[in-house]
């Protein structure tokens, strides 16, 4: 996603603390489902409302409070991610429940790390803080990178730096510096130098190329995480290209990219230069078209995603060639390394530091004052959520799930994988004669589209009007040369808690299913929001089901996915602070990653949709009869 897309997250919850949001929505029920032939609209029976209304922030309160995974006070269990305004605990219950998270995450550790060794891998990784840096290009943030040396050299990703261009770094304990490129390559090795004046700077050593199976960690910027710590382990050394590279288990995102990794004697062993997905077998394709996705943790064990950077060697290699000397400088004074070195202090640092604040460049310096003193239970209930959005929910029942199956393939016949260039992302119908909707990012300023549909067919679109060149809104409407094709109507809105349904094509799986019920609809009062946006609590997908469409249980679009924004029901400016309370945790796994930064599935919604497309083709709505 582009930058305003991060900008207008930060804006939605900055305006959204200064007031919660209290609305009610009805408990849905079961339905009967029905799917429609090819030509007609991809609509279901209606659904019965049962039950008394629900006040959103509240869960049910006839059982005990939830386990791990569901935020809780001292009083009656409460919807994860929404505290309450005035929550309380004693400190013996949080110190408590903050254990129980702790352990949580450490749980998600690939089969055959030992305690001990996560242990080890706590303690490395808050050591390996100090010798990471954030790496800003023009004063935005770029990527991550490691001192190797005292004297300030810093090892990063060739695809991190730009030639010509002021870089500066900032360091863990708050300072900020400008550095001087040195050397870099942007492909093979994607390895960088940079140069900082001063000395006493905290270092990693510099080891030798990994053995498979070995344990694999570093500490970087993924996505709206600073100085997160990872853990996995080597699968791979793949030995095939001009140069060497590590594959592993680490999860990663954008921002990561740089990160040195080390192993668990504290050596460097690779640098982070991304992530391969690779092709995925039928069975596994198939299995979502048939049965919906509700675990983060299922959905990304579906996956076969895998990190990739060059050796220790390779980057010895390119160190050597640009600033001969500094690997066996460094090699030699490996026993003052920070990861290496039992006498080693942490520096004492200002009690009201803001990091967030430094690495984006001053643009966040206005939430410096809420994040230095978080209250201890919001920070445990914020580790709460993170678990629960992990899991499979347990507020949506075996009948509910049926529907959500049932709706999801009766409308799989209307949607549509989009190709433009090297790029995929989703479509769906909008009219049987070919009209069809998608994200603007996904298409941008393309003149063809290539467009498959679910029994095999290929065609070409073409972009109806024009594409919103900032993305707001993050539409775009096309057409195809066809005729009775499946169709989506579309609903007049949604309600909070109400059942939905996505189809599309995450990662690289196809026409997949995933429910969930909308928890963010209405802007709270005062927010003016860049354009009406919804959310729904399902798995966040991310990449390739932008475009998707959201249906309620009739199968009407409610709205349509463009992003995985902040979660819209946090009201709270200490949700920016995120970064200094999940220091504690070793992510070992892409959902536990993802779960930290509270992304929520979510676009603009159904009344946006339906005025963009009056806007391109008027009339064209009220032809279409459901």
């Amino acid at each position: 996603m582009r930058k305003y897309l991060v900008l207008a997250a930060l804006l939605l919850v900055a305006f959204a603390c200064s007031s919660d949001v209290q609305t009610t929505a009805p408990v849905i029920g079961t339905s009967v489902v029905s799917t429609t032939k090819v030509g007609s609209a991809a609509t279901v029976a209606p659904t019965t409302t049962v039950g008394s209304p629900t006040t959103v922030g509240s869960a049910r309160t006839d059982g005990p409070a939830t386990t791990v995974g569901s935020a809780r006070t001292d009083g009656p269990a409460t919807t994860v991610g929404s505290a309450p305004s005035t929550p309380t605990a004693t400190s013996e219950q949080i110190n408590k429940r903050r254990s129980d998270m702790l352990a949580f995450f450490d749980a998600q550790s690939p089969s055959g790390v030992t305690g001990d060794q996560r242990l080890a891998a706590h303690s490395l990784v808050q050591r390996a803080r100090w010798a990471v840096v954030a790496v800003l290009i023009n004063n935005a943030a770029g990527g991550t990178g490691t001192f190797i040396s005292s004297d300030g050299y810093v090892v990063t990703a060739g695809h991190v730096v730009r030639a010509g261009e002021e870089h500066a770094v900032v360091t863990y304990d708050g300072r900020q510096f400008p550095a001087t490129l040195i050397a870099h390559h942007p492909d093979t090795p994607d390895v960088a130098i940079l140069k900082v004046d001063g000395v006493g700077f905290p270092f990693v050593p510099i080891g030798s190329t990994p053995s498979t199976g070995d344990l694999a960690l570093y500490v970087g910027h993924p996505f709206r995480l600073i100085w997160a710590g990872t853990g996995g382990v080597v699968t791979n050394i793949e030995t095939s290209g001009a140069f060497d590279q590590l594959r592993y288990t680490n999860p990663s995102d954008k921002g990561a990219s740089g990160s040195t990794i080390l192993g668990l004697d504290g050596d460097l062993i690779g640098l982070v230069s991304g992530q391969i997905g690779n092709a995925l077998p039928e069975s596994v394709v198939v299995g979502p078209q048939n049965e919906p996705l509700w675990s983060a943790l299922d959905f990304h064990a579906l996956l076969e995603t895998t990190g990739f950077g060059p050796t220790a060697t390779v980057v010895a290699e390119f160190i050597e060639k640009h600033v001969p000397g500094l690997v066996q400088a460094n090699r030699a004074a490996r026993s003052d390394a920070v990861t290496v070195d039992p006498g080693f202090v942490a520096p004492t640092i200002p009690s009201d530091l803001c990091r967030i604040c430094l690495h984006w460049g001053g643009l966040m310096d206005w939430i410096g004052e809420y994040v230095v003193d978080i209250p201890p239970l919001q920070e445990v209930l914020y580790l709460e959520m993170m678990a629960a959005s992990m899991l499979d929910p347990d507020n949506v029942t075996v009948e509910e799930r049926a529907s959500v199956r049932s709706v999801g393939q009766a409308i799989q016949h209307a949607v549509v994988e989009v190709s433009v260039d090297n790029s995929n992302g989703t479509g769906f119908f909008i009219s049987p004669d070919g009209y069809f909707i998608t994200n603007a990012h996904v298409i941008e300023s393309a003149q063809a589209i290539s467009v498959t549909t679910f029994d095999g067919r290929t065609m070409t679109g073409t972009v109806v009007g024009s594409v919103p060149e900032d993305w707001v809104p993050d539409l775009a409407l096309a057409k195809v040369n066809t005729e009775a094709e499946t169709w989506i109507p579309l609903a007049d809105r949604a309600s909070l808690e109400e059942l939905v349904v996505g189809v599309g094509h995450p990662q690289n799986l196809k026409w997949a299913i995933y429910g969930g019920r909308v928890s963010y609809w209405d802007p709270p009062p005062g927010l003016i929001p860049v354009t009406p946006h919804f959310q729904f609590a399902a798995v966040n997908v991310g990449e390739g089901s932008s475009g998707s469409p959201v249906v309620d249980m009739n199968g009407e679009l409610v709205g349509v996915v463009a992003d995985g924004m902040v979660d819209g029901t946090f009201n709270d400016q200490w949700t920016y602070g995120v970064s200094g309370f999940v220091d504690q945790i070793v992510f070992w796994d892409q959902a536990s990653l993802n779960a930290a930064t509270a992304g929520r599935v979510g676009g603009p919604r159904v009344d946006v949709v339906r005025e963009f497309i009056e806007a391109r083709v008027p009339g064209l709505l009220a032809t279409l009869k459901r």
